[in-house]
């Protein structure tokens, strides 16, 4: 169900996140930026959707998953190619 159709516009990601008819991010950055700004989305109660790969490092896989485990209200989904078959669902 879509509660808006509201366009926003921006090429700032914060205002993105923190929009207030934003519910889900879809992160499709490069990968050095990618626990950056999932740990705004985390912050900010929404749910994220990550491409491949999560982040740069483990250390940073599991900072963005400590994150979004923190925000009851928050999801976190990770997806890749189907032929690599991983998946990573935290809600």
């Amino acid at each position: 169900m879509i509660a808006s159709t509201e366009v926003i516009q921006t090429t700032n990601a914060d205002t993105t996140i923190n929009h207030k008819n934003s519910d889900a991010i879809y992160m499709a950055c490069p990968p050095d930026s990618h626990t950056e700004y999932a740990l705004k989305v985390a912050a900010a109660g929404k749910i994220c959707c990550i491409e491949k790969p999560m982040a740069t490092n483990h250390k940073d896989c599991e900072t963005i998953c400590d994150a979004f485990e923190q925000h009851t209200r928050t999801g976190l989904w990770m997806k890749s190619w189907a032929k690599y078959n991983s998946e990573l669902y935290l809600f």
